[in-house]
């Protein structure tokens, strides 16, 4: 942070194939001077995101995991490479990220009763909170959970959210106002293998939340199908029957079934 540094504030950047963005991304970061350490985990990229982040090797840590372990266990990795008082954890995926995003989300921790915060893009009404990946939270408070973290792949999110709420952790939400993301079809292109790839992550998700204790039964699948319907119909943008025969052709995919039939 600037001027009269009160809190230290390390930036995390989980990254799996942003050959596209992680540049700009990291330049942004670095150009903030808002953050004492920043690091990188390249999470089994298959593309050029590590040889593009090497450029800034001397400026910034760099963690490489050999495959994909998932974005709940490079942030957890990440946590244990830093030393700050905060963790922020930015996407990779960001086409203009500003320093004022950044700002944004460090603000609110000159009140020492906030625990963490979470950006949105959008109106929170259209764009949930437990899916928002631009976060921040006080790093004592993440350190007991790190090995939990590390299982829950794409479902970290909602992980992160239903911890706070157990553990009644204060959390502020901050408008990042302007700020765009690539999505998985614009990075990628539009094909069966990407729909399944990301219908993998929507089924983490359904399952993270399914681990839920403070839900009864009803109010967990209520909740999954709110997510399905959301991450589908709103997302993606196409039309369902193509998600449900997809869906059909793979048996990891099953758990999804019963919530496309109610959409």
């Amino acid at each position: 942070m600037e001027n009269k540094k009160i809190l230290s504030a390390g930036c995390i950047i989980p990254v799996f194939n942003e050959a596209r963005t992680i540049a700009g991304v990291l330049e942004t970061i670095l150009a903030s001077k808002l953050f004492d350490e920043v690091v990188m985990i390249n999470d089994g990229s298959t593309d050029e995101s590590l040889k593009i982040s090497q450029k800034f090797k001397t400026q910034i840590k760099i963690v490489n995991l050999a495959k994909n372990m998932g974005k709940g266990c490079a942030l957890s990795r990440g946590i244990k490479k830093t030393k700050t008082d905060l963790v922020v954890f930015i996407d990779a995926d960001a086409v203009n990220l500003s320093r004022k995003h950044l700002k944004l989300i460090l603000t609110p921790f000159s009140n020492p009763k906030v625990c963490g915060v979470v950006g949105f893009g959008k109106l929170i009404i259209n764009n949930p909170a437990f899916l928002q990946g631009d976060r921040a939270y006080r790093r004592q408070l993440l350190l007991p959970y790190l090995k939990q973290m590390e299982k829950t792949r794409f479902g970290v999110e909602l992980f992160l959210e239903t911890l706070a709420k157990q553990k009644k952790w204060h959390c502020r939400h901050v408008q990042l106002t302007g700020i765009k993301k690539l999505l998985k079809f614009d990075k990628t292109g539009f094909s069966t293998k990407t729909l399944k790839a990301y219908l993998a992550e929507v089924t983490e998700i359904v399952n993270q939340a399914s681990r839920d204790k403070t839900k009864t039964a009803r109010e967990i699948y209520t909740f999954q199908k709110n997510i399905t319907a959301w991450m589908i119909k709103d997302y993606l943008k196409i039309p369902k029957r193509m998600v449900g025969s997809i869906v059909k052709q793979s048996k990891k995919l099953k758990v999804l079934t019963k919530f496309l039939d109610n959409l």
